[in-house]
């Protein structure tokens, strides 16, 4: 269970664990541009990565602000 999970002392900076998150999801994301527009054309394909930016900014702020709100330290107390 989640309560069971012991939080482990941060040993990288705020900063390096986004940086590390945003080249995570870059990397990932660059493999799959290709196919996309190569499906959709330019217009969807730029609409479809317009999309996805959209949503992955919501859904970071949302975590945020659920961070923020509860005051809690990692994401697993978050969830």
């Amino acid at each position: 269970a989640v309560s069971n999970c012991n939080v482990i002392p941060a040993t990288e900076s705020q900063l390096s664990a986004t940086t590390n998150l945003m080249k995570c999801i870059c990397g990932a994301g660059s493999f799959a541009l290709p196919h996309v527009f190569l499906d959709q054309g330019i217009i969807g394909g730029t609409l479809a990565l317009g999309l996805c930016g959209t949503l992955a900014s919501s859904t970071m702020k949302s975590l945020h602000r659920s961070k923020t709100l509860t005051q809690t330290a990692s994401y697993v107390e978050l969830s």
